[in-house]
């Protein structure tokens, strides 16, 4: 073999061997590659778990409030607010407004139908109830209602409020249909179950997220959520909160009142302004 044909095959064989080097290179890598992204794929998993986890199990141990029959003191102020601090309130701190949805009015009894769905345990539900209450209340009467307060191991623990459940409701202008589907006491992983909705109910929850609560308003208007900021409730008690609603001045009352008077203006729009001392006011 020649001189220059001796190199060449050197070269040859060191280039083959830097080739097989890189390829190595390239190859542990790869493996590297696979293994970190296995590991942070497992350890993302795990961080699932235990959200959801402490989300559905955590605080399991708190106790539940029970209902209890409402005070005829704490109802008179909800629903007697004087229409002079209704008229100086006005729209007040609400927000979220129930929100127009095209579709035929839905009815029962040949009125119009407002459709409630939510929770004991939500603290959400918690604050709108006493805003849906003052309102409704001012085109019929409740019956029956109770006192509660949301779960204790949730958002805006223990916020005092009502339930619908085993409540009644007597309208000329409206038919009222809730939903409270879930007690406040822990049950498992989740809370115990109470009213059982329809699936066209289920169907129209799903609609609008999944949320609770939703306030469907004769299939005329949609509210999810509460309308006003619900850290005005901390540490209160019912007696304190009607209790304020009748001074325009005070933060619950422009929220809590506020909010009634959105609801009731759209509530309003589907009994065609009956009865004309409510809707004229609004």
């Amino acid at each position: 073999m020649t001189a220059t044909a001796s190199t060449r095959a050197r070269q040859q064989k060191e280039s083959a061997e830097k080739r097989r080097a890189l390829l190595a290179q390239q190859r542990q890598r790869r493996r590297a590659r696979r293994v970190i992204t296995t590991a942070i794929a497992a350890v993302v998993a795990v961080v699932a778990v235990l959200v959801v986890v402490g989300a559905t199990t955590g605080g399991s141990s708190a106790p539940a409030a029970k209902a209890t029959a409402v005070s005829p003191s704490v109802l008179a102020n909800l629903v007697g607010v004087p229409q002079s601090t209704l008229d100086a309130v006005g729209p007040g701190t609400s927000t979220n407004p129930p929100h127009a949805v095209p579709g035929d009015l839905r009815s029962v009894n040949g009125k119009p139908e407002v459709l409630y769905i939510g929770a004991e345990y939500c603290p959400f539900c918690a604050a709108q109830r006493w805003a849906l209450i003052q309102a409704l209340s001012r085109f019929g009467t409740f019956s029956d209602l109770s006192t509660t307060r949301s779960a204790a191991d949730d958002v805006h623990p223990n916020t005092p409020s009502f339930t619908f459940h085993g409540a009644n409701y007597t309208s000329d202008y409206l038919t009222f249909t809730a939903r409270e589907l879930y007690t406040n006491e822990r049950k498992g992983s989740g809370y115990a179950p109470l009213d059982k909705a329809t699936n066209d109910e289920l169907a129209l929850l799903q609609r609008y997220g999944g949320s609770f609560p939703l306030l469907d308003l004769g299939g005329r208007f949609v509210q999810v959520g509460a309308s006003y900021n619900l850290d005005l409730l901390h540490e209160m008690e019912w007696e304190q909160i009607a209790g304020s609603l009748a001074d325009p001045k005070t933060d619950l009352a422009r929220a809590i009142d506020g909010s009634a008077n959105v609801i009731t203006a759209s509530l309003c729009t589907l009994t065609k302004h009956q009865p004309a001392q409510v809707c004229n006011a609004v």
